[in-house]
């Protein structure tokens, strides 16, 4: 028998051998898509293509409809003026890094905004990213300071909805830290929410446990130790360049 990085490598060879007939097929269904793309499908229905193909058709069908990070930059200002979300940099294996500290966060009726905003977010990350065609971030949830207030259960549910359903293997991995004890059981109820292969690289730290190697010490925030201040100036660059190109394209459609 071999040893271990034989049948690690007999494995994957196998998996890559699967993933492209299976991408081959998708690719027959939607031609003019990005191979990446297809991929998070095909792997979020574990390379059923019929399901996966479902669900990248309701993907674009909701794109088509709800038009997501269809805001104004006045709008995308409001939100990020919340002070709730940072790009923070990269971890060691160079995928973008996001911020949430959920104390700054109040629900509020204009919610749909916020689902823009994070849609918006998700693009973002490709521009971000170290690695050209990159399409994965990290995450770290900040609970510290969090109370019942900052809770908004309507957006977080839509949040994981549209996560789960329209932006698939995006998540490389997520910590929680500062996870209230008076929170512990809404955490469960949230935790719930998302569907298995995303829970499982979701991970809360306990008090006495750190964030891992892979962050970059010296950029995480003060706020998780680090030396970092809060700026939102890396995103307001990508976003500025997105509105850049969404005024270029309209001019060339009109034209």
């Amino acid at each position: 028998m071999g040893n271990v990085s034989e049948k690690d490598e007999f494995y994957e060879k196998e998996r890559k051998e699967r993933e492209k007939k299976c991408l081959e097929l998708m690719k027959k269904e939607f031609p003019s898509h990005d191979d990446l793309d297809l991929i998070r499908f095909l792997l979020a229905r574990e390379y059923e293509v019929k399901k996966a193909s479902q669900m990248f058709q309701n993907y674009l069908a909701w794109k088509r409809d709800f038009k997501p990070g269809n805001i104004s930059i006045e709008i995308f200002e409001k939100e990020l003026v919340q002070n709730r979300g940072y790009f923070i940099g990269h971890t060691e294996n160079k995928s973008p890094v996001f911020y949430f500290l959920a104390k700054n966060h109040f629900p509020q009726e204009e919610w749909e905004h916020s689902v823009h905003f994070g849609c918006l977010i998700h693009d973002a990350f490709v521009r971000l990213a170290e690695v050209p065609g990159s399409l994965t971030f990290c995450g770290i949830i900040d609970l510290k300071g969090v109370s019942i207030d900052n809770i908004d259960m309507k957006l977080i549910k839509k949040g994981i909805e549209v996560y789960q359903d329209f932006f698939p293997e995006r998540l490389d991995r997520c910590f929680v830290i500062g996870l209230p004890s008076t929170l512990v059981g809404l955490w469960y109820v949230i935790e719930n929410l998302f569907d298995d292969r995303t829970r499982k690289r979701i991970k809360v730290l306990k008090d006495d446990e750190t964030l891992p190697d892979l962050f970059i010490p010296h950029l995480l925030p003060k706020e998780c130790g680090g030396t970092q201040e809060l700026s939102h100036d890396e995103f307001r660059k990508i976003i500025a360049a997105h509105y850049s190109h969404s005024e270029d394209e309209q001019k060339s459609n009109s034209s």
